[in-house]
Parts: C-alpha cells; structure tokens; sequence
C-alpha cells in the first residue's frame, strides 16, 4: 500500500489556530426585595443606553461551563510527545518537536508530516515520562498527516465518536507540548469549519477547523477536543 493510500484510511479534520474565556459564577440573590414606591427616572441624553445592573441575575446560558480539567484528565493519557531527528556520531540529535495522538487500538499514532518527514529517527514520550521509539509507517505532506507506530505498548486510544457536526461557537481545547512543555492545554471556541486553502503556504487539501485557541510551536500534531473529550481535529497551524 502506498503512503498516500495509507494515510487516506486515517484521514481526520485539521485545525488551525486566541483568549481563555471563563463562565461567570452565578449568585442568585435569596430573595426578591419588597416593592416600594420610586420616582420616575430621569430623562437621559440621547446616545446613552441603560445597563443591567450588577445584582441582576445571569441568565442560564451562564451558568457553570465545560470540565476541561476532566477532559484533560481524559484525553492526556493518549496524547504522546514527537521528537524528531537524525544520528550523528552514534548519538540521536533532536531537529524538530511536536505531539501525536494515539488513534487506534492497533496502536498507530497521528502527527504531523512536517515534524517527521525528513527524520532518520522518531521517539515518542508518554504522558508517565517513558521514551519509545517509533516508525514512519504513512506521510502525505499536501494533507499534512504521518502515521507512526511505536516500538512498545502505548496507551489506549483517544476517542472519535461525534453525534452531531462541529459547529462555530462550540467550546474546544488543544492538547499538546508547546515550547517542549509536556502535556499542556488551552482552551477556545470554533471560528469556523470547512475551511481551504489555507494562507501563508499551509497544507493545501483537507476540511480544516478555525478555532481561536491558542497553538503554539510545539501543539502541531496534537489533538483538538471537544467539552466531551472527542477528538473532532488534529492541529497543525
């Protein structure tokens, strides 16, 4: 089977990618105040607007927000450090770093093309600190996906089940290892979906998400989840 053919059967949406956006707590008051007479309001200038005032209570669109410390807990596990290189006088020299994600039972890791395609050699880290090393088994450089596996047991695979499309406005998170951090996340929400011809000579086929999480050097071949811990995208810019 050829590379391309390969790595067609492991085809996944890709994301590109910026603000923490929290859900403000909700403090219902005990008690509705006694009615009571009060003067008109005053006239107000033209240009102005009234405000809700502070002691309203929020609405329930508002109230408690996605466990992304649940997801994390969730999702780490099956998300593995990518360290790239070549040997030189018998030692491995690392060139490029970035994540992969576990995908299937057989034990096959996704990542980037980028980060392994010119590599002699390819080691993975676990989430418990334990370095194996891996194998080039698939690359497709136009979709940006290469498909390794690893010389030893890895842990089980993230999950992919989705009942409904991704949709803008939906919560999601990166996983990954940026500036060499293992096993960091960042939270956003989906900009938009279906997006092509990505600028700045990005991967040129693929179905890629827009998402204002924050991915840095090092995020690329990681996973991007969504509130439920379901893998809807594999970052790459």
């Amino acid at each position: 089977m050829s590379r391309r053919r390969a790595i067609a059967a492991l085809a996944l949406s890709t994301c590109l990618g910026c603000a923490d956006r929290r859900a403000p707590p909700f403090h219902p008051s005990a008690r509705p105040p006694a009615a009571r007479a009060q003067a008109p309001d005053p006239p107000r200038p033209r240009g102005t607007y009234a405000v809700a005032p502070a002691s309203a209570p929020a609405s329930a669109a508002h109230v408690g927000g996605p466990d992304f410390a649940a997801v994390f807990a969730q999702v780490s596990p099956s998300v593995v450090g990518v360290a790239a290189g070549r040997r030189r006088g018998g030692r491995f020299r690392v060139q490029r770093t970035g994540t992969g994600l576990v995908w299937d039972a057989a034990g096959h890791i996704l990542t980037n093309d980028h980060l392994v395609a010119d590599a002699d050699e390819v080691r993975i880290r676990l989430v418990t600190g334990k370095v194996l090393s891996a194998r080039i088994l698939a690359g497709d450089g136009p979709m940006d996906l290469a498909v390794l596996v690893a010389d030893g047991p890895v842990p089980p695979p993230v999950r992919r089940a989705r009942p409904t499309p991704l949709r803008p406005g939906e919560w999601v998170a990166a996983i990954g290892n940026p500036f060499g951090l293992q096993h960091s996340i960042t939270v956003g929400v989906v900009s938009a979906v279906g997006r092509r011809r990505l600028p700045g000579g990005g991967p040129r086929y693929g179905s890629f998400i827009q998402a204002d999480v924050p991915v840095n050097p090092g995020n690329s071949g990681g996973p991007l989840v969504d509130a439920r811990g379901q893998t809807v995208g594999l970052n790459t810019a």
